[in-house]
């Protein structure tokens, strides 16, 4: 885990220009990087933070004189970011308390604006793919934040730990559509993994900005990583991919070329994730199992799956049930269902836009199913999904 972590800060700390270490939980002299006031009283709300803090937590503070700083806690690892800055600050700006000289002013404007400018989604972003890759999803993340300018913070009791106070929530990253796209990549859906890809892009815009273009091709090989994964696609399976994919995408010069390439690294991606699945059967089953997965969203007939296998529709049933061990029906169903699962489980997309995304549009028929397969309805799956494992 340690190594994931130190990458996870590698990436961070290099992408943004901003100080990111990994400390033990234990640390007990840990105090914020503030120099122009007492914060005896902040740190030590901070270490109690630190001691209590739940796992696969993430919580955002800003100082009294609004530098920022970010805390994640992967077990007994504190993820530690900054100090960075979300905005511009002027003079008239500065707070009244602490009181400072206009000398020490003019020093710490001079200080903030050396500071590296940060979006806390782009921060957020990397931590919950560390957390997917780390646990498998992001169900069990929660988020607080602590301001020290507010009045809230200035009533805090010492021995009161603010994330008791705060209601934990999950964030969507960039919407749902990012685990949307890795979900499809996990199940070998290549046409709705694409859709779900130019989606992203379309909403980026069109502008190029090399810096902009390897931040997007690093984390969509990083997404297509955790996917083969969890599909369990072996890291020799999908190491020279990965590995050709990183090089060629340090040599893109436009838009249309980096766009070319997450496209063919998608593309690639779900033909491992197929194959891996399909390795012990015939041809003809190969063939009708990938027709399914490269459609599962839209409407499939035995008719049409048996003609593109070269088999009729009674010797594929027969066929493709005694290769995989249930008809086709039965297998598009039993798929549909397990995407929508992965779905429920990180996103907060409506039952109905599930249920049409996972290729069974009835929302009644949806539930049934579901309720057979997974002996819950869907509202209830995501409920116990989102809820903390007892201990055994």
């Amino acid at each position: 885990m340690e190594r994931a972590v130190n990458m996870a800060l590698l990436y961070i700390s290099t992408r943004f220009s901003v100080n990111a270490v990994s400390f033990q939980r234990d640390a007990e002299t840990f105090c914020l990087p503030v120099t122009l006031y007492d914060a005896k009283r902040e740190n030590h709300i901070i270490r109690e933070m630190i001691r209590t803090a739940p796992d696969h937590s993430i919580c955002f503070v800003k100082d009294r004189l609004f530098a920022e700083y970010c805390f994640a806690f992967a077990e007994n690892l504190v993820l530690f970011v900054g100090p960075f800055r979300t905005r511009r600050l002027y003079r008239s700006q500065l707070p009244e308390k602490p009181a400072l000289t206009d000398g020490e002013k003019e020093q710490y404007l001079a200080l903030f604006s050396s500071y590296p400018e940060v979006k806390t989604v782009d921060i957020r972003l990397y931590l919950h793919i560390l957390f997917t890759g780390l646990y498998g999803n992001t169900d069990q993340v929660t988020e607080s934040t602590l301001d020290m300018q507010s009045e809230d913070f200035h009533h805090i009791r010492e021995e009161e730990f603010f994330w008791e106070r705060e209601n934990n929530r999950k964030k969507a990253v960039q919407g749902n559509t990012v685990f949307l796209l890795m979900s499809n990549i996990q199940a070998g859906n290549y046409e709705t993994s694409i859709r779900l890809y130019r989606r992203i892009m379309n909403n980026r815009g069109q502008s190029f900005i090399l810096i902009h273009a390897i931040e997007g091709l690093t984390t969509i090989r990083i997404l297509a990583q955790i996917a083969m994964k969890k599909a369990g696609v072996s890291d020799t399976g999908s190491g020279q991919l990965l590995t050709d994919f990183k090089l060629h995408a340090r040599c893109v010069t436009d838009i249309t070329e980096s766009r070319r390439l997450a496209e063919e690294l998608i593309y690639n991606c779900c033909r491992l994730v197929r194959e891996n699945r399909t390795s012990d059967y015939s041809p003809a089953i190969k063939t009708a199992v990938d027709y399914i997965h490269f459609r599962l969203s839209e409407p499939l007939s035995i008719p049409a799956i048996a003609a593109e296998a070269g088999l009729t529709p009674n010797s594929l049933t027969t066929k493709f049930h005694s290769e995989v061990g249930c008809t086709p029906t039965a297998y598009i169903t039993k798929c549909r269902l397990e995407n929508a699962a992965r779905i429920l489980k990180n996103t907060e997309l409506s039952i109905l836009e599930i249920c049409t995304r996972a290729g069974i549009p009835d929302a009644n028929y949806f539930t049934r199913c579901f309720r057979k397969q997974y002996g819950c309805s869907p509202t209830e799956y995501r409920k116990r999904a989102g809820e903390p494992e007892e201990e055994s």
